[in-house]
């Protein structure tokens, strides 16, 4: 700065570098007790007055009147076409947007990743914590939010439901008006009527409030009614619900105590026939009178993602709990000679998103009707259970109960 704290003399001009004012550039004048400035091209004159004379600590006084008057100064956002300033501005801003990420990670103890690539395609970046768990979290927070509702939605939802109670307030207010004009209009008119006429109408408004009445009273045995209806169906509801709940812990039961016995092996006899679509669970019953017989159970459903649930037993003997998905390969279970003693086999099996669809019934019987060395295969499909025996054309046999 050019002066001094001498008196400043009047009409000359100072030329300062004052940062605090965001200007690289003024020119100050002094005019008595006034301070002219121009602002850089712009040429904008401002003028300040101040109380003290027109020395330093006027001078002083002036610069912090007008670091309140003009402040930081406007940028205009927009490419920055000369490239040393452009390098020189991602620097600068490039170290106060990591300074802040730093400072909001402390402060506010918050989980922060920042990353900047430059127009050189440099990497900077700031985490702090790892980087790498940031972005798994975030990834997984987006896939989360994947099915939510988007902000628009919201919005439609929020105005509507503002529309629906402003319906209601208007109707309410309506029906006041009607009825304070009604009332107005009833009271004005009884006065110019006659002791006859006033008995008329009394009786008129006998007969009003007596329709009211039994109005009143139809709605509320319609109500009534209603009512006790729902309690029958909620009372069907939970005897059906407790019969589903008794029946899973009986299976549960069963599966606890089930006996393990069973040797994995595969069938290559049955991937020569062509009589399955998808993949089929075969179970291989044997034992001395029946070395041949063949219990199979088929996954025809269309949806590749529908799982067929089977479970087996014979009295003492449970073949366990068993899943035949889409795609897996053919398998059966084979059994011991002093393992096979039933002469009948219960199957429960079951389908669905949530297992929602079951069937227990009886899939094999020894007889004349099932012989031994026969193959006795039951197929799984959309609309129930489709029976054949040694590969004979299907039938079907029983429908799906849902839960």
């Amino acid at each position: 700065m050019r002066s001094n704290r001498t008196i400043m003399g009047e009409g000359e001009w100072y030329e300062i570098f004052n940062f605090k004012l965001r200007f690289n550039f003024r020119q100050f004048r002094t005019t008595k007790n006034r301070f002219h400035v121009i602002t850089g091209e712009n040429t904008v004159v401002r003028k300040v007055t101040t109380t003290a004379p027109c020395n330093y600590y006027g001078f002083k006084e002036a610069l912090h009147i007008l670091c309140t008057l003009i402040g930081r100064g406007k940028i205009e956002i927009k490419r920055i076409e000369n490239s040393t300033n452009r390098q020189v501005t991602f620097c600068k801003r490039r170290n106060g947007l990591l300074k802040k990420a730093y400072e909001l990670a402390v402060l506010c103890d918050a989980e922060v990743a920042l990353i900047v690539f430059s127009t050189r395609g440099r990497l900077y970046e700031y985490a702090n914590d790892n980087i790498r768990a940031t972005f798994e979290r975030y990834k997984n927070s987006s896939s989360g939010n994947a099915n939510t509702h988007s902000v628009q939605e919201i919005n439609a939802a929020y105005y509507q439901q503002e529309s629906a109670k402003l319906r209601q307030q208007i109707q309410t207010i309506q029906n006041s008006n009607r009825l304070a004009a009604f009332s107005g209009i009833f009271i004005n008119s009884l006065s110019a009527l006659n002791v006859k006429e006033l008995k008329q109408v009394e009786n008129r408004l006998e007969k009003a409030i007596s329709r009211i009445r039994s109005k009143k009273h139809e709605l509320l045995l319609a109500e009534i009614e209603n009512l006790h209806k729902r309690e029958i169906k909620l009372d069907n509801e939970s005897i059906y619900l407790r019969t589903k709940i008794a029946e899973v812990e009986r299976f549960q039961q069963h599966h606890h105590q089930m006996v393990s016995g069973t040797e994995m092996t595969a069938i290559e006899a049955l991937a020569s026939r062509n009589y399955f679509a998808h993949n089929i669970m075969t179970i291989g019953l044997s034992e001395a009178s029946c070395p041949k017989q063949v219990l199979a159970f088929q996954n025809s459903f269309a949806s590749s993602h529908d799982t067929l649930q089977v479970h087996c037993k014979s009295g003492d003997d449970d073949l366990g709990v068993h899943f035949v998905k889409f795609g897996d390969p053919v398998y059966s279970i084979r059994f011991g000679d002093n393992i096979f003693k039933g002469t009948y086999w219960d199957c429960f099996i079951q389908h669905g998103p949530k297992m929602e669809y079951f069937l227990n019934f009886r899939a094999y019987t020894s007889g004349p009707s099932r012989r031994c060395g026969q193959l006795h295969t039951w197929i799984a499909k959309e609309d129930g259970i489709y029976f054949s025996e040694n590969g004979k054309p299907e039938e079907k046999t029983f429908d799906w109960t849902k839960v």
